[in-house]
C-alpha cells in the first residue's frame, strides 16, 4: 500500500490503476513516464514534476488543470487520455474553477492524443494561459460525443505556430476547426485530415459566433505554406472548406482528397503543386 508522504525518485516509469478509492494526495511519485488508469489524479498532485510522458485512462476528473496539477504540466510533451467520461477540457481558468487561474499550461506539449471522451466540450474553458500549447505539433482527437469547438475564446489569445499534423475523426457537435484568425499561425501544419463529423459545416470558422460560418469580408488570404496534406471524407453538412470571401493559399500542397461530402460548394484552395493528386 502507498503510504502517506512517500517519495520514490529514482523510478523511470510507473503504472497505477483500479484503484478507485486511492485518494491520499500525500502520494510522490517522480518518474519520466508515468500511466495512471481508474485512479482519480488529486491523488497525485504532488507527481508529475519530472514527467514528460502521461498516459491517462478513465479517470474522473473534470480537468486536469488546476483540479489535477496546479503548476500547469508544463514539462509534459506527451499526452495520451482515453475513455475519460467525466473530463469536460484540458485546463480551466474560469472563476468556478481557481481563484486565480493557472499563469501558464502544457507549455511543452508536442504531442496530444484523445480518445472517446464522451462530456469534453473544448480543450480550454476560459481564456487559454500564458504559452498553452505553444509547442504543439501533433493533435489526434478521435469520438467526442459532445466537441462543439477545438478552441474557444478570444482569437488572438494564443497561437499553434508548432502543429505540423491534426487528425479529427467522429465527433458529430463539431461545426469548425480553427477561427480565421488562429489559421494565421498555422505557418508549419502540413496534414490536416478529418472523418465522420457529421456536423462539421466549415474548417475556418469563427468561434465567437458558436460555429456559425463567418460572413465578414477580408481582405487578406488564409495562408497555410507546409500544407501538403488535405483530407476530408463522410461530413455530411459540409458546405465550405472555408467561409465564403475568403480563399486559401497552400502553395505545398500535394494531395486533397474530398470524398463523401453531399454538400459541398466550394473548394477556393490555391496551390503552386503542379503534381497535385486531387480526389473527389
Amino acid at each position: 500500500m502507498l503510504k502517506h508522504e512517500q517519495f520514490l525518485r529514482s523510478l523511470s516509469s510507473f503504472l497505477v490503476y483500479g484503484c478507485p478509492l486511492l485518494t491520499d494526495s500525500g502520494v510522490h511519485l517522480e518518474a519520466e513516464s508515468a500511466a495512471v488508469w481508474d485512479v482519480r489524479l488529486s491523488a497525485f498532485k504532488d507527481s508529475f514534476k519530472t514527467s514528460k510522458q502521461l498516459q491517462l485512462k478513465s479517470i474522473e476528473d473534470h480537468n486536469l488543470v488546476p483540479e489535477a496539477k496546479e503548476d500547469g504540466l508544463n514539462g509534459v510533451t506527451s499526452l495520451e487520455l482515453l475513455n475519460c467520461k467525466d473530463l469536460e477540457c484540458l485546463v480551466d481558468t474560469t472563476t468556478t474553477a481557481t481563484k486565480n487561474g493557472p499563469t501558464s499550461a502544457f507549455t511543452h506539449l508536442e504531442t496530444l492524443y484523445m480518445e472517446k471522451m464522451d462530456g469534453l466540450e473544448a480543450l480550454c474553458k476560459g481564456q487559454p494561459p500564458q504559452g498553452f500549447l505553444k509547442n504543439l505539433k501533433h493533435l489526434n482527437l478521435i469520438r467526442f460525443p459532445e466537441l462543439r469547438w477545438i478552441f474557444k475564446g478570444s482569437p488572438h489569445s494564443f497561437t499553434l505556430q508548432s502543429l505540423k499534423v491534426v487528425k479529427i475523426y467522429e465527433c458529430g457537435k463539431l461545426k469548425s476547426l480553427f477561427s480565421s484568425s488562429l489559421i494565421q499561425s498555422l505557418v508549419l501544419l502540413e496534414q490536416l485530415k478529418i472523418e465522420c463529423c457529421d456536423e462539421l459545416e466549415t474548417l475556418f470558422a469563427d468561434p465567437e459566433n458558436d460555429g456559425e460560418i463567418e460572413s465578414k469580408h477580408s481582405s487578406l488570404p488564409l495562408h497555410l505554406p507546409k500544407l501538403n496534406t488535405l483530407c476530408i471524407k463522410k461530413c455530411s453538412k459540409l458546405e465550405y472548406v472555408v467561409p465564403q470571401n475568403y480563399i486559401v493559399k497552400a502553395p505545398s500542397l500535394k494531395r486533397m482528397k474530398v470524398k463523401d461530402c453531399s454538400k459541398v460548394m466550394n473548394l477556393p484552395i490555391q496551390q503552386a503543386n503542379n503534381q497535385l493528386e486531387l480526389t473527389l
